[in-house]
């Protein structure tokens, strides 16, 4: 997962992070889920993270190659389906588009907010949610 996470980290301009301390940390947080996206090849990865209340999609990576062929909707779809409730998704300026459509695509999508992110390396935060809450 280090190389994987090198190659994210200098697609976003963040080369500095340390993957191998991140891939750690991934590992060892029982309230982190890390999922693979395969076919015969692995064609990106995705984490997400579990708060009081609600999950996080933390990263979400199709690698180039694979980009543009309706997988990374796919896998978000997947992702979302396995974890009913309330979610936020912290997005980059370039990724809104994505994130708008994947939304609109997903059935079980509901009660959608956009605001501004409280991180400055994000523009847009969504908060919905999936399924019906208890």
């Amino acid at each position: 997962m280090t190389e994987q996470l090198c190659t994210y980290f200098a697609e976003l301009g963040e080369p500095d992070n340390d993957p191998d301390a991140i891939a750690e940390e991934f590992l060892r947080d029982p309230n982190v889920r890390v999922y693979r996206i395969l076919d015969s090849d692995q064609l990106g990865f995705l984490v997400t993270e579990d708060y009081p209340g609600f999950t996080e999609m933390c990263e979400f990576c199709i690698f180039p190659q694979h980009r543009r062929r309706s997988i990374g909707t796919r896998a978000a779809h997947l992702a979302f389906e396995k974890t009913p409730g309330r979610w936020e998704l912290g997005i980059m300026h370039d990724a809104i588009h994505f994130w708008r459509h994947v939304l609109k695509t997903c059935p079980l999508a509901k009660d959608l907010v956009e605001g501004p992110s409280e991180l400055t390396h994000q523009t847009h935060r969504l908060r919905f949610t999936i399924g019906s809450t208890p």
